[in-house]
């Protein structure tokens, strides 16, 4: 079902968790970064048990998961060409944190760099170079303010981590293709 501001209803009785809910959630946006994301044996792990954002854990297998898939890569293949894909430059770094759930921009980063200068990436060059740690800490600033997208807050605000809204999409997308080919 779709809303006046292109929004799907998300209508589910039970979740894995036992949890019940109805509630709306970002079609496209929440859909461009996870739908069909999260494949058979996806099961929770230590790392994953955050609500909301994706953990640095989900960020990573969701990464290469992905080059895997587009470009036939094997996996020992994406997992260093994803590592050397640090540092990263400021626009890569607030890419990173959008797909993760963390609504991000240049003013938030020049407020990240002021009030925590400890955990600010160094400047090399004129650009900043974000490693893992910096992303992460940035991360954990934008957390803390509440700066979530839309999807993560969704799934904040239902106590569901990202694994679970995906197994709910795929069951939901199981259901519908049954519906129409029964």
């Amino acid at each position: 079902m779709t809303g006046n501001n292109g929004t799907e209803a998300l209508h589910v009785e039970q979740n894995a968790a036992g949890r019940r809910f109805s509630g709306q959630t970002e079609g496209r946006a929440a859909n461009n970064y996870v739908e069909g994301q999260c494949g058979p044996g996806d099961e929770e792990t230590e790392g994953s048990k955050a609500m909301g954002p994706l953990t640095r854990q989900e960020y990573e297998e969701l990464a290469i998961r992905r080059q895997m898939e587009r470009f036939g890569t094997p996996e020992a293949e994406a997992r260093k060409t994803h590592e050397l894909r640090y540092p990263k430059g400021t626009v890569a770094a607030i890419l990173e944190l959008e797909l993760r759930g963390l609504r991000s921009s240049d003013w938030r980063v020049l407020a990240f760099v002021d009030e925590r200068p400890d955990e600010a990436p160094l400047v090399v060059g004129g650009s900043r170079a974000w490693t893992k740690e910096n992303v992460d800490a940035f991360a954990r600033f934008l957390e803390e303010r509440g700066d979530l997208t839309p999807a993560a807050a969704y799934r904040k605000e239902l106590g569901l981590t990202w694994r679970e809204e995906q197994k709910f999409r795929r069951l939901m997308a199981d259901a519908k293709e049954a519906s129409h080919a029964g």
